[in-house]
This record gives C-alpha cells, structure tokens and sequence, in this order.
C-alpha cells in the first residue's frame, strides 16, 4: 500500500500565488493604433501574462493569439481598463518562464481582417526589465529574482529548456536581491476525528501549472459528498470535482497564493446536509515542503526549496516583513482565502 501510494504521489509541477504585476500609468495612443502596448504578470496559483492592447473604438471581433512551443491559444474575452483591453494568457507553468511567448491580436474592421504586429515576450523577460529599474522597489526586485530561481529549478525538476535556465542572466548584483537562505520548514500535517463515508488518505502537491493541494480520498462513492476547506474556522472551498486514479478521488484546493504557502487548511468530506463524513486533515504547502527538502530527489528538494523562497518574498511584499515576525497584513480583509490579487505599480512599456 505504501509503495503504491509513494508512486501515486510523485510530484507532477506546478507553482502558485495570486499577485498581479501591473502598471501606474499607460501613455494614451491616438484613437487608430491598435498594437499590443504593455504587459504585465499576475502571479496566483498559477502565472499569467497580461496584455494591454490600444484597440480603436470602431473594432469588433476581438481575438488574442499566444503561441508557446508550438502551442495556439485563442482568448477572446477581455476586461476594459480605460482606453485598453486586457487579455490574459493564464495557466503558465513554471518551466516556461525563459520560454517566448509570441502574441497578435486580430480583429474585424468594417468587416475586414486586421491584426497586430506580433509581440515576442517572456516572463524572463519581464524580470529582468524590472530588475534593471532604478525605481523599482527592492522587494519587487527580490520577488522576481526568486521567481525566476524557482522557473529555473523547475526547469531543471521537469528537463526543460535547461540550456536556457531562467535565472542564466542574472548578474551578481541582481542575484544578491534574492532570498539568500533557507529558514527551518515547519509542518501541521495532522489527522483527527472519525472516518464515515469515506476517507482522507494522503496529500500531496500537484505541480504541474500551478502550486494546488492535491487530496486523495477513498469512498465506496462520491455521491453527495464534497471535500470542504476550512482556513481559520472560515469555509474557503467546497470541492465536487474529482479525478480518478485507480481506487482514489483526488480533489485539487486551487486557491492558493504565493504569500499563502505557509498557511494552515483544514480538509474534510462532508455530505449533503454538511455532515463530516471522514476524518479532517490538516496541511499546508510548507508541510509538504519540509518532507521533501534534504530528501533522495536531490532536484525535488531544490525544487520545493525555490518554490518556499518565492512565497517567502512574495509573503515580504504583501506584508511588509518576513515570515513568523508577528501578525502582518492580510491580502484581503474580505477573503478569507487571502486570494485576492496583490497590485504591483510596474509594469512594461513596448515600443
């Protein structure tokens, strides 16, 4: 049971937190320009790319192209910020951030086809234009630096693109702005009460496109059941989509941030009336991070190390100190989640 279940648990990849990466002010273009005119990066369970385009007002049909290895995607909804659209190129693992993103934009004008000049980037990219700002702040400067070095060892965890590893730049100096050290990874990792309908037979994270909790629950049926989780006694998720792999549903807790990695979750199936119907566990990321650091997989153990890194700084941006030095500010006083998206004033300006 134990060999097939280590089997069953062995990390996949993913990365997460909620920050958007935005900008203060965007230049006004004249009311014909339709180009691709900034970017910017949100940062939440997973890691988007946000794309500001200047679209003349007479335009219909709107349509955003990423390409990423080889990889089409079409994204036609978009959010309105003054005289700009924004699309969103969402679900970016972290193995990719040295890899180029290439985006048009096309639409319909007066029933003809027109399009962008296309637009090459990368959230390589975005770092090291940040890090080469006078103004940007220093926690900016160490929060991309740590992205970057947790891209890079999740590159070298999945085998990709490890000749053009994310941090391969970097100078000395930028460097220094990272995360220096590793502080003693804690865990909470606990199961209490009773099981009933079912059960809660391990975790684990699944790293494939974003830092999500993975909970494996064996039950004769999923029926009527959910898995609810709890965060300071509040109710954050109730999940009732499960995948199938072999006698196990696994539920994914999405809703995670990169300043949240050390936060403590409850887990339990409930039923229909919200009955507990299994025993409640209790877990974090960093729980999981301190039974891999120092282990055999050398590559996982640097992995889970980069990955607490960048929660770290990205808990120091948000709260304005580090981790365990007293109560900080929350991300949001309505979210008990703390998934909402942390406002970041840079962003890049494409000529």
């Amino acid at each position: 049971m134990k060999t097939k279940l280590a089997k069953i648990l062995s990390p996949v990849i993913a990365v997460v937190m909620v920050i958007a990466l935005m900008f203060a002010v965007l230049p006004a273009y004249a009311a014909d320009v339709f180009k691709v005119a900034a970017a910017s990066l949100e940062l939440k369970n997973d890691i988007s790319v946000k794309y500001y385009v200047s679209v003349p007002d007479s335009y219909t049909d709107l349509a955003a192209e990423f390409t990423l290895n080889g990889n089409t995607t079409t994204v036609t909804s978009y959010t309105v910020s003054g005289s700009y659209k924004i699309f969103i190129f969402s679900n970016l693992a972290p193995q990719y951030m040295s890899d180029t993103i290439t985006t048009v934009v096309r639409a319909k004008n007066n029933g003809a086809d027109v399009v962008t000049d296309a637009n090459s980037y990368s959230i390589k990219t975005y770092c090291a234009n940040q890090l080469k700002k006078a103004d940007a702040a220093d926690e900016l400067k160490r929060l991309c630096v740590d992205l970057l070095n947790y891209g890079a060892a999740s590159q070298v965890y999945t085998n990709h693109n490890t000749s053009n590893l994310a941090n391969k730049d970097l100078t000395p100096a930028q460097a220094a702005y990272g995360t220096s050290s590793s502080r003693e990874y804690e865990t909470v990792q606990a199961l209490t009460g009773k099981n009933g309908a079912a059960s809660i037979a391990a975790a684990s994270l699944y790293l494939a496109k974003s830092i999500d909790i993975s909970i494996y629950i064996t039950a004769s049926s999923m029926d009527g059941l959910k898995l609810t989780v709890y965060k300071d006694g509040a109710v954050v998720d109730e999940i009732t989509s499960f995948t199938t792999s072999g006698n196990y549903k696994i539920a994914y807790f999405k809703k995670l941030n990169p300043s949240n990695l050390s936060d403590t979750y409850e887990f339990v199936v409930t039923n229909a009336s919200g009955a507990e119907v299994s025993k409640k566990l209790t877990y974090s990321v960093e729980s999981y991070a301190k039974s891999k650091f120092g282990g055999d997989d050398a590559n996982l153990s640097a992995l889970v190390e980069a990955m607490m890194r960048y929660g770290d700084s990205a808990y120091f941006y948000v709260n304005g100190k580090e981790i365990g030095a007293g109560d900080g500010l929350i991300l949001s006083t309505d979210d008990p989640a703390n998934n909402a998206a942390m406002v970041i004033n840079y962003t890049d300006l494409f000529k």
